[in-house]
């Protein structure tokens, strides 16, 4: 189970780099495509920027759970992953703030920039 947890982090940072980088789409493994009309793809590109640090906080989350289940005692393997899955809320939640403050910063300077 441990091993899971690791290799489950290393997938995410992989496709968190590889998205935040241009190679993969946003929609193409992650899931985070959730553009409004009126959004741009530039505003949306800066709010995926903005969460990569949460996503590779959430792998983070999930290599240390892994690495606490090879140490810990049996009697409290099940509260590491719970503990970790309550990080990982939280970080979900941060990135989810940051993309959208990102993405509104973002298009009020898209709007207030002076036409060429």
């Amino acid at each position: 189970m441990p091993y899971f947890f690791i290799v489950l982090g290393l997938l995410s940072i992989a496709t968190n780099v590889l998205t935040y980088r241009g190679v993969l789409r946003p929609t193409s493994l992650n899931g985070l495509r959730r553009k409004k009309p009126h959004e741009t793809d530039a505003a949306w590109t800066a709010g995926l920027r903005a969460t990569l640090p949460y996503g590779l906080a959430l792998a983070a989350c999930l290599i240390g759970v892994g690495c606490l289940l090879f140490v810990v005692p049996e009697h409290l393997a099940t509260a590491v992953p719970l503990g970790g899955a309550v990080l990982m809320v939280i970080a979900a939640l941060l990135a989810v703030r940051a993309l959208d403050r990102a993405v509104q910063r973002a298009m009020v300077a898209a709007t207030d920039a002076p036409a060429a």
